[in-house]
């Protein structure tokens, strides 16, 4: 499943063919015993695994029913180009109902070799350089959306102090190996997350089921 030019693009799924083998194993065992010193033809029995996503069930995926959008200053490209590929990186997440979101999962430790630049990080109550700083930003911005939907982190810690991007108690920080931002999907139908960054903003969209469109979620301080 892909979404383009404001699209969505679903394909028929496949169903695939594993070999039984404890079934092989006992077969096989009983084939030796009674054939000794005979040729004897064997059909590999095979079982049919029907996938856990099909196209009827993404067709539940037809409706914008949650969005957050948090704004950076790109006078800092080094934060800058960190906020881009963590933002990409989670462009096109499909959950189904009972996936667990891990942002550490996806987003991995963010290394030079991924492109990630050294920039400003919160470290406890100091303001450090660090590979990837900016990337709590993106976090930040998922879990606002996230929020908006109804579903409730099952991990989610905030900075020490305060952020520019979000208000106050809202943000979620993640530092790999250490401090992850995770949710599972408890909605009855499965859903799209789209990441997105104009020259000022970092947007995410959440998609799912029409229905759920009609039910809106406040927060107070």
């Amino acid at each position: 499943m892909t979404r383009k030019n404001g699209k969505f693009y679903k394909t028929s799924e496949i169903s695939k063919e594993e070999i039984e083998k404890k079934k092989i194993k006992d077969q096989i065992e009983d084939v030796i015993i009674s054939h000794i010193g005979e040729s004897y033809k064997y059909n590999i029995p095979l079982e049919i695994k029907e996938p856990k996503i099909t196209k009827k069930k993404l067709e539940n995926i037809n409706q914008l029913i949650a969005s957050a959008k948090t704004g950076y200053t790109p006078s800092t490209p080094a934060r800058t180009k960190n906020i881009s590929i963590a933002t990409y990186t989670n462009n096109g997440i499909l959950l189904m109902p009972g996936d667990e979101y891990s942002f550490n999962k996806i987003v991995g430790d963010t290394t030079a070799d991924k492109g990630y630049l050294p920039a400003t990080v919160i470290i406890g109550d100091k303001l450090e350089q660090g590979l990837g700083g900016g990337i709590c930003q993106v976090s930040t911005t998922l879990h606002n959306a996230v929020l908006k939907t109804g579903i409730i982190p099952t991990e989610r810690l905030n900075h020490n102090m305060p952020v520019g991007y979000t208000e106050l108690g809202m943000d979620a920080t993640v530092a790999y190996g250490t401090v992850d931002y995770k949710f599972k999907n408890t909605l009855n139908y499965p859903i799209y997350i789209e990441g997105a960054v104009t020259d000022n903003d970092v947007i995410f969209n959440i998609y799912s089921d029409s229905s759920l469109k009609s039910k809106s979620y406040e927060f107070s301080q």
